[in-house]
């Protein structure tokens, strides 16, 4: 075999093993996506009228459109944790974050997801 055959072999090789890592990164924070929402659900939906540990539900809405999704972008991946409603950013940022919920919700796994990430790159 010539240089070339054994250059593409090798190339092929880191490839493949890119790939695979990638798939266990997309793995990981499948896991961890539903961590946080089921960690959201638990602490926030507490039904119509009720407090949730981030704010007053009044009409279920906001907690309903809660959602944290797996995702891979090119070399990227990872793991969103949003809301969909307008008033959402209302929500995050006013009073002093006093309502703020995506923070918290990151920040219950993050050191976790991190280290889940970092072991597969071992």
């Amino acid at each position: 075999m010539g240089s070339r055959e054994d250059a593409n072999r090798v190339k092929q090789r880191i490839s493949e093993t890119f790939k695979r890592k990638q798939a266990a990164v997309f793995i990981v924070a499948s896991q961890y996506a539903g961590l946080s929402k089921e960690y959201f659900d638990r602490e926030q939906n507490t039904g119509i009228g009720n407090p949730g540990r981030f704010w007053v539900n009044r009409t279920d809405q906001a907690a309903d459109s809660f959602f944290c999704i797996p995702f891979v972008d090119g070399l990227d991946v990872g793991y969103r944790v949003a809301h969909n409603k307008d008033y959402g950013v209302y929500l995050e940022l006013a009073n002093d974050r006093k309502h703020e919920a995506i923070r918290p919700v990151i920040k219950r796994y993050k050191n976790e997801f991190i280290k889940s990430v970092r072991s597969i790159y071992k």
